[in-house]
């Protein structure tokens, strides 16, 4: 589905001029495949995850939703051509200030919740992303039972 969006995309760019440049920031595309890769983790790749990533990134880059689509889409072929998600763990820490980290870790939360449980594998994730960006243990603690609560979950975990 996002391929084939990316695809059109793509091949109205080209029609519009004849080297297109893709859209999207670097950070823009970090961001989106953090989420990507938090999404898959879980080996359960859904549509409610990947809705939810398309509407995160429409809103914060304010696209429309085939655009947010084709970011998503980006995001998907960057994250599997890179063998470790520093590049955008990187790029994320460059860019964004305390609050904008803070953020994006909450979001994470939030697409780890989606199809109803926080699994380990999603948990130790955003772990691992929340400590290379320097965000708090207390903050990651408190949006994952922020965002456990706003899902209806008894999450005790922490």
């Amino acid at each position: 589905m996002l391929t084939a969006a990316i695809r059109r995309f793509l091949e109205t760019r080209r029609s519009e001029e004849e080297s297109p440049e893709i859209p999207f920031s670097p950070e823009d595309l970090a961001v989106a495949a953090l989420m990507v890769e938090c999404a898959r983790v879980d080996r359960d790749h859904s549509e409610v995850e990947v809705s939810k990533i398309v509407e995160f990134v429409r809103a914060r880059c304010g696209l429309d939703r085939e655009t947010a689509e084709c970011l998503v889409a980006l995001a998907e072929q960057k994250r599997d051509a890179v063998w470790h998600d520093w590049l955008f763990t990187s790029t994320v820490k460059q860019a964004y200030d305390d609050e904008g980290r803070q953020m994006l870790v909450e979001h994470l939360w939030e697409i780890a919740v989606a199809d109803g449980v926080i699994h380990d594998f999603e948990a130790k994730l955003v772990h691992r992303i929340a400590r290379e960006l320097e965000v708090s243990n207390e903050f990651v603690a408190e949006s994952r039972a922020r965002v456990a609560r706003r899902a209806g979950l008894d999450d005790t975990q922490g």
